[in-house]
């Protein structure tokens, strides 16, 4: 079960995700062999923002573009891309 209150996704959560978009970065598509097997989770609504740790809320997404969009919401990270 998960908390929604929690920040941190369990290791179960986040490979779920992962499978779920076919083990690719949402944002850039990057696979996840390419991203050197990393592949982190992302809240869509930013955690600080009140986003929850839920599937709904959870996209896979390699480090490079987790540091880029940061804390920003998903309409200011992709207005930028």
């Amino acid at each position: 079960m998960v908390d929604g209150r929690s920040r941190h996704a369990y290791p179960s959560l986040r490979d779920y995700v992962e499978r779920l978009h076919g083990h690719e970065c949402f944002y850039c598509g990057v696979d996840a062999v390419v991203a050197k097997g990393y592949l982190g989770v992302d809240h869509v609504i930013p955690f600080c923002a009140g986003g929850m740790t839920a599937i709904e809320n959870l996209v896979p997404c390699c480090e490079v573009c987790n540091q880029k969009k940061g804390k920003a919401p998903l309409s200011t990270f992709l207005a930028k891309k």
